[in-house]
């Protein structure tokens, strides 16, 4: 698994329906790095905030799952080696792993 990121590291703000993230190298008017501001759509502005807090906490949810996968993996090889697959802790690993590629790109 690749650990290496390439999202614009946090930490990620939700504000109004609003995302505002740092250091995306927009040149405020003293030439200095700002943050970007980025606008979140959906059809309400209950749903513009909850999808901006969503996008906000992603890099968060990200690391925490690629720390919990290797969690579980480091476990099922401790408790269940004799697993041959199809457990339940592999299939959650499965489908984490397939959700970190997605988010990376990888898939």
């Amino acid at each position: 698994m690749s650990t290496e990121t390439k999202h614009t590291k946090g930490p990620w703000r939700a504000s109004g329906g609003s995302l505002t993230v740092p250091k995306c190298h927009v040149m405020s008017g003293n030439g200095k790095d700002s943050y970007a501001l980025a606008h979140v759509f959906g059809e309400s502005d209950t749903e513009r905030m909850a999808n901006a807090r969503l996008i906000a906490a992603a890099p968060e949810l990200l690391e925490a799952l690629k720390g919990t996968v290797a969690e579980l993996e480091r476990m099922h090889e401790h408790y269940l080696k004799a697993c041959r697959g199809g457990c339940p802790t592999l299939a959650c690993v499965e489908y984490a792993e397939a959700a970190i590629a997605k988010a990376e790109g990888r898939q």
